[in-house]
């Protein structure tokens, strides 16, 4: 359910929001009015593009991909699930005290919560409201698709899906897979470079140390680009 929320002058003097393009800053107020007292949302793209830009011809994941780079929302996981958190939510919006009352089935963002191993997880999200994951290969029935004969037509994957995987699968730490694949899906990094810096970054004396408490998440490695690191120290045995 919409809802009604507070909108103050200094959001249009702020310079980070401003070096956004202006359907991401609408977005973002539009953002506040589907999300729960703290600031938590599900994560459907799909109906997130109804909910908040029905009428425009944009890519709502590019969206949210350019607010959480931006650092005004979070995209996390909990229990097969993506989730939005509009980051300092409480702190500039009073909602009524009937909604806190109500209380919310969604659950907050919290570091605990995403250090989930979701490396079988094809897609999250996509979707309980009726729509099929956009990463698997399923079958489409003729009767939700009249404009096509008998034959049932499959849903092709993109390379940058099959590209993410393979990464997916290769890279140590397996935590916020879908943040992560949004900002793959973004960039769209060489694979194959990917791979040949994460040969040597998996035997480097950083990554060993502290089982590994020192390996990047997922996200920030492909964000910061980290397979353009020089080479350092390896692990020798």
């Amino acid at each position: 359910m919409a809802r009604a929320r507070n909108i103050k002058p200094g959001f249009f003097q702020n310079e980070e929001l401003a070096e956004l393009e202006p359907i991401n800053r609408l977005a973002f107020i539009a953002l506040w009015t589907v999300c729960d007292y703290k600031g938590c949302l599900e994560y459907r793209p799909k109906r997130l593009k109804v909910q908040l830009l029905p009428y425009d011809n944009v890519d709502i994941e590019d969206i949210m991909i350019n607010l959480e780079q931006s650092g005004f929302i979070k995209i996390y996981s909990v229990e097969e699930q993506s989730y939005i958190k509009i980051l300092n939510f409480e702190k500039h919006q009073n909602p009524h005290p009937n909604e806190i009352k109500s209380g919310s089935k969604i659950p907050d963002f919290d570091e605990k919560a995403i250090e989930i191993n979701v490396s079988e997880l094809i897609a999250i999200n996509h979707d309980k409201d009726g729509t099929s994951h956009a990463d698997s290969l399923l079958l489409i029935p003729d009767s939700l698709n009249p404009l096509t004969d008998s034959t049932p037509k499959v849903i092709k994957r993109e390379k940058w899906e099959d590209d993410f995987d393979i990464f997916w699968q290769e890279y140590p730490k397996k935590k916020d897979k879908q943040a992560a694949k949004l900002v793959w899906k973004k960039i769209r990094p060489n694979l194959q470079d990917v791979l040949k810096a994460l040969s040597w970054q998996k035997q480097s004396k950083e990554w060993f140390e502290q089982g590994g408490k020192f390996v990047k998440h997922p996200e920030r490695y492909i964000k910061n680009h980290s397979w353009l690191d020089e080479p350092s120290e390896l692990v020798t045995f």
